[in-house]
């Protein structure tokens, strides 16, 4: 009877730790699907998505639901991408130079006078300095409530900062304001218009079309095809990829803001589909701004989402006929380098987007075109209207509304100023693309 009872209670040992087995696997399994849960294209190796795009209509989801995502070039300097800046003291003292990383500041180390270091860094990054005499005595976990001076954030363009004396700065300081008060004059006593714009700022360097009078015509065209399914392997690419070349015209909608229609269609059913299927997996309230000023918007009120480039090969297929026929360089559309990720935004019934711009002018970086492509027919309501031009865009399946932000001078164009009308019945899918001029800045 010992050697049953023995039994009986080994065996019940062998018993629960099998069942502790399963549960630790149910539980990773769960962690595993819960983890897939990111923003969408940020991952290194091949991205699933789990589960049915039941947000938009169609007859099946596209197979399959598995992608192969596209790494981003190494010769894209993006903000992730480390570089080199000189620091220069022209201080007569010695300084002690900070990295801001708010709310704390790390040492990076002192400067003798008219000396100099180099340190690694990237985009958005802040340093500043401190005199050394002015430290003198303060113990160090009280230094943080001295000046930080000259708080300068990094810029991929910028690889030589000079640190000078408080004094030197408030005089230059001065002289630049009375310099660009100077010019903001001159500007509206030449043109009649205020210069809304970042100052100083240079003509955009991506291209504009001219756009002299409504139904002016620019011929382009694309090799990158259309997808009409999803290929199982590279190799079989050629069988969902048409690779005759793409030809369009862009149509002049109005000159003042310039606003563009592309015909005929941008995309294909399946292109349009993947996209929205994809999205469909992460909508949320749609919000305004960036990094830490972002919001949920009260004067948009539909979901949205931001797809990455690289997310599968038919997206970034995209984003390759979308610089074919803006005529901007393929390398320019990478994500945080010359263009922000793709949004992707749902409109239901009585939703809309007030009237707004679309440009910044806090910055050197503005956004410069809107490339606006609709996904699907809204039965009712939901056109892009410009008030200043009297015009409204209805949306098309497919087809594509483009205006820019910029005039050719620099400066912000006010008469850009746009708004989603409410959409009164049906649903309303878009997908706009803001490609910046000349460079992409948070």
């Amino acid at each position: 009877s010992f050697l049953f009872a023995m039994q009986t209670f080994l065996a019940l040992i062998v018993l629960l730790t099998l069942s502790a087995s399963d549960q630790g696997q149910e539980e990773t399994c769960a962690d595993s699907e819960t983890n897939n849960d990111q923003p969408l294209g940020d991952k290194a190796s091949k991205s699933i998505f789990h589960g049915e795009a039941s947000d938009f209509d169609r007859d099946e989801s596209p197979a399959p639901t598995e992608f192969r995502p596209v790494e981003k070039p190494q010769y894209v300097e993006d903000e992730n991408h480390q570089f080199w800046v000189t620091f220069h003291n022209q201080c007569d003292e010695p300084i002690t130079m900070f990295w801001l990383n708010a709310p704390s500041e790390r040492f990076q180390g002192e400067i003798p006078p008219k000396s100099s270091i180099r340190l690694g860094t990237f985009v958005g990054h802040q340093f500043f300095y401190r005199l050394n005499s002015e430290m003198q005595g303060v113990p160090t976990n009280r230094r943080q409530n001295l000046d930080r001076l000259q708080i300068t954030a990094m810029k991929r363009d910028v690889t030589e900062i000079y640190f000078k004396d408080p004094q030197q700065m408030k005089q230059e300081k001065l002289a630049f304001e009375q310099e660009k008060q100077r010019f903001k004059q001159t500007y509206f006593n030449e043109t009649g218009r205020r210069w809304l714009s970042y100052y100083p700022r240079d003509a955009p360097k991506l291209h504009m079309f001219e756009a002299d009078e409504v139904g002016q015509r620019h011929r382009v065209s694309s090799e990158s095809g259309f997808y009409n399914c999803y290929p199982d392997t590279v190799e079989q690419t050629d069988e969902c990829k048409e690779s005759d070349t793409i030809e369009f015209e862009w149509v002049i909608q109005a000159t003042s803001p310039k606003v563009m229609w592309l015909e005929p269609r941008f995309l294909s059913d399946f292109e349009i589909e993947h996209i929205m299927h994809i999205a469909s997996q992460s909508l949320n309230r749609s919000t305004i701004g960036q990094g830490e000023d972002i919001q949920v918007s009260y004067s948009r009120t539909s979901k949205g989402t931001w797809l990455q480039r690289g997310v599968s090969e038919v997206v970034d297929n995209i984003f390759r006929r979308v610089a074919d026929v803006t005529k901007i360089p393929e390398s320019h559309l990478w994500p945080s380098y010359g263009c922000e990720q793709l949004q992707v935004l749902k409109y239901e019934v009585g939703e809309q987007f007030y009237p707004h711009p679309d440009y910044n002018t806090d910055k050197k970086g503005m956004r410069f075109l809107t490339f606006l492509m609709y996904l699907n027919d809204v039965e009712e309501g939901g056109e892009t209207e410009f008030p200043k031009a009297n015009l409204k865009v209805s949306p098309k399946k497919g087809h594509v509304a483009a205006f820019y932000s910029v005039l050719r001078d620099g400066n912000a164009d006010p008469q850009s100023l746009h708004a989603g009308l409410p959409i009164i019945k049906g649903v309303k899918w878009a997908a706009p693309l803001w490609i910046w001029d000349p460079y992409f800045e948070r």
